[in-house]
């Protein structure tokens, strides 16, 4: 960075000087540290700086020491702006620390998308290209979506070039089913990974992709929280059988532990677990493996979808 200064002695004149970044903190970066820093910055840009998927940190003392950071430049007010993106139910569930800290930010909910916005998506999309999508298809992505723009976005593009290749102006249904399979196949890697890992087969008749589909279509909660009865009513759907929550039980604490990824979240007391998928992207990508694997029909989807609440 580069800062005015003044020499020692009377002089009146002004001059510049330039500072790495590593000569104005120590070995161990404080809050006051980096508050210094920013304040210094501020004076000659625009600062704005972007931590996103905050909510990984784990280290409870890492989070300790941004809420005292973002107390830090409240207090002091420092003309530089710090944005923490990451999926939580409040301020103290994202970042903890001060009881106080709710007055320092400003907080932004970042609802999913409604089924018309994603609707949106896909017709602006297609009128640049100058070509068409019927409602049937424009439905059914917006279902499988679950309300997440890149899932619109992915079935959207691989839908239009099933079509292209296809030599038609006009997305049809039929595309879209085909570009289901492409979307699966292109998905992150680490979404693959973990998808992979929490439904692997150790044994015969293992049904941990059965119960996981039927999380991915449980009815849940504003913070998208289902219950294991949730689970029982689609797995049961899902297979044509009748399963008590005993006969699945473990297969939600598995979900929840390092053997099976973590893909599903735990919360509440032992008499009333609530669960969430860990990372929002894999809930669509379950539920269009089930497709691909002919395990539920595009009409139990949009049923379930009627009930699901996000």
């Amino acid at each position: 960075m580069i800062r005015d200064s003044r020499p020692v002695g009377f002089q009146l004149s002004i001059y510049q000087e330039s500072l790495k970044a590593a000569e104005l903190v120590s070995e161990k970066i404080t809050p006051d540290e980096v508050r210094r820093m920013l304040a210094l910055l501020s004076e000659t840009s625009l600062v704005i700086i972007v931590i996103d998927e905050f909510d990984r940190v784990t280290d409870s003392e890492a989070r300790r020491t941004m809420a005292d950071t973002v107390k830090s430049l409240s207090d002091n007010l420092v003309g530089a702006t710090l944005v923490l993106v990451g999926v939580g139910e409040s301020v103290d569930g994202l970042i903890g620390g001060h009881p106080s800290i709710d007055r320092a930010l400003v907080q932004f909910k970042m609802p999913r998308m409604s089924r018309g916005e994603v609707h949106q998506i896909l017709d602006n999309g297609v009128k640049q290209l100058g070509m068409k999508i019927s409602d049937e298809a424009k439905n059914h992505i917006g279902v499988l979506s679950q309300g997440l723009p890149h899932y619109g976005h992915m079935l959207g593009l691989h839908a239009t070039r099933v079509a292209l290749d296809c030599r038609d102006l006009s997305i049809s249904l039929a595309h879209v089913e085909c570009a289901i399979r492409k979307a699966v196949e292109d998905v992150q890697q680490s979404i693959a990974s973990a998808y992979t890992t929490a439904v692997a087969v150790h044994r015969k008749g293992n049904i941990y992709s059965d119960v996981l589909l039927a999380c991915a279509l449980a009815k849940t909660n504003t913070f998208g929280y289902f219950t294991a009865t949730d689970v029982k009513d689609q797995l049961c759907a899902i297979t044509g059988k009748e399963y008590d929550i005993p006969s699945f039980a473990r297969h939600l604490e598995d979900f929840c532990s390092d053997s099976r990824g973590r893909v599903i979240t735990l919360k509440g007391d032992p008499r009333k677990k609530t669960y969430r998928f860990l990372n929002p992207l894999m809930q669509p990508h379950v539920i269009m493996h089930g497709l691909v694997n002919k395990r539920i029909s595009r009409e139990q989807i949009e049923r379930a979808a009627l009930f699901a609440q996000h």
